[in-house]
């Protein structure tokens, strides 16, 4: 498989199209699940050329220690506050795990097969 593409360089532009060959190509899709709005169940023969992973969302121990890493770099910048990354974390969390169990697939409003 070939690509045409032109490019720009420093400050000249090339006028000519080059012709550059994919090699080891790899296509990383992010798929929402089927029972969200306006989406569809992949087909099996789609599905029997593709190699299928699920990344489920983070448990709990996760994002706490994400966020507190996180909050800790932001926090390095405000000295007095840096005492407060545990408690910032704790709450960031909470609120998104307490969102994740009101919010679920039962709730959202389903639209039909072809939506735009």
């Amino acid at each position: 498989m070939e690509v045409s593409s032109s490019t720009l360089s420093d400050t000249r532009i090339k006028t000519k199209r080059e012709t550059n060959p994919i090699r080891s190509n790899q296509s990383n899709p992010a798929c929402n699940p089927p029972t969200d709005a306006g989406r569809v169940t992949m087909s099996n023969r789609f599905l029997r050329h593709c190699k299928l992973l699920l990344v489920d969302f983070p448990a709990k121990e996760s994002l706490l220690q994400i966020y507190e890493t996180f909050n800790g770099g932001i926090l390095k910048l405000f000295p007095n506050l840096k005492s407060m990354v545990g408690n910032l974390t704790n709450a960031m969390v909470d609120v998104y795990l307490q969102n994740q169990e009101k919010f679920t697939v039962d709730i959202s409003p389903q639209v039909g097969e072809r939506s735009f």
